[in-house]
């Protein structure tokens, strides 16, 4: 069985779209910016455990390594105590969240 939701007014696989949300991250990750590789994930933005829903505009293209880092800490707190963090980045992440 093929798990899926209406996307609008079309049938989306589940696969289809993790690799929408890949595609628009450029495959790389959200948080590091780093090429995702063979082990792709999505990250909850706002953690499942704070409130967070499994939605598109929730759902960031994320390496393992900053998907297991981040857990269920604030992804603004978690992400302005990284090296790789940039003004840049965190606005492009807020916008992600804001759609």
């Amino acid at each position: 069985m093929m798990d899926h939701h209406i996307d609008e007014t079309r049938l989306v696989s589940r696969r289809a779209a993790r690799d929408q949300i890949h595609l628009a991250w450029n495959y790389q990750c959200g948080y590091c910016n780093d090429q995702l590789g063979r082990s792709p994930t999505l990250d909850h933005v706002v953690p499942k455990i704070n409130g967070g829903l499994t939605v598109r505009s929730n759902l960031i293209s994320c390496c393992l390594s900053c998907n297991s880092r981040k857990g269920k800490t604030d992804w603004l707190v978690w992400y302005r105590s990284q090296e790789f963090w940039t003004p840049e980045r965190e606005w492009a992440i807020a916008q992600w969240l804001n759609q």
